[in-house]
């Protein structure tokens, strides 16, 4: 069995704490104290897989024009990633409004990201 591919977070502390960096290829999920620190973390994270040359996609419930707002700082240029179809950004708006539980059956989310990324895998 091969050990897995990890991608820098862009943070040395959450590389050091994850041995190395957080797995490649997979769905990762950081949760954190506070929104101010979950953007820094998920920003670099974003950051640095572009800077590897890897598409990434952002599913969000925020909407992309405050999602680009909060990150024009810090040269992270996202909205380029974007133009260039390096970074494809998610807004997800349940139609439900009550409590739902997840799964770890992820199929139909990832099927939605093939299909806005024009059947291609980004």
């Amino acid at each position: 069995m091969s050990p897995f591919q990890k991608v820098s977070s862009g943070l040395d502390f959450l590389d050091k704490a994850s041995n190395g960096g957080i797995p490649s290829a997979d769905l990762n999920v950081v949760a954190t104290s506070d929104d101010r620190t979950g953007s820094m973390v998920l920003g670099h994270y974003l950051k640095e897989g572009l800077r590897a040359g890897e598409k990434v996609v952002l599913v969000t419930f925020d909407k992309a024009s405050a999602f680009f707002e909060n990150f024009e700082f810090g040269n992270m240029e996202f909205r380029k990633h974007f133009e260039k179809e390096d970074f494809f950004f998610l807004n997800y708006q349940p139609a439900i409004r009550q409590k739902i539980n997840f799964v770890q059956n992820y199929d139909v989310l990832f099927d939605e990201i093939f299909r806005l990324c024009n059947n291609s895998t980004p």
